[in-house]
């Protein structure tokens, strides 16, 4: 069984790279059963769509900073380690 670690490290790699079959399976089972790992992984995503909107229009990084002020996430550190 993957530790969270591993899971962490999985989901950081899968923004910059296609992860093989036998790691999207195991990266599957592991975040199916740890709720830190898998709410890591939604960050991760969120972060990478918002670096992306920001750095395309002015417009865009008006909306980012709307919702940073307005929506307070949710903590971007988690206990996954």
């Amino acid at each position: 069984m993957m530790k969270c670690k591993q899971a962490t490290q999985m989901l950081s790699e899968k923004l910059d790279r296609p992860l093989s079959t036998k790691e999207k399976i195991n990266l599957a089972m592991h975040t199916a059963i740890c709720s830190p790992c898998r709410q890591f992984g939604q960050q991760m995503e969120t972060l990478r769509a918002l670096s992306q909107a920001y750095t395309k229009t002015k417009e865009s990084r008006r909306k980012i900073i709307f919702i940073f002020c307005v929506i307070k996430p949710r903590s971007l550190t988690s206990k996954t380690m």
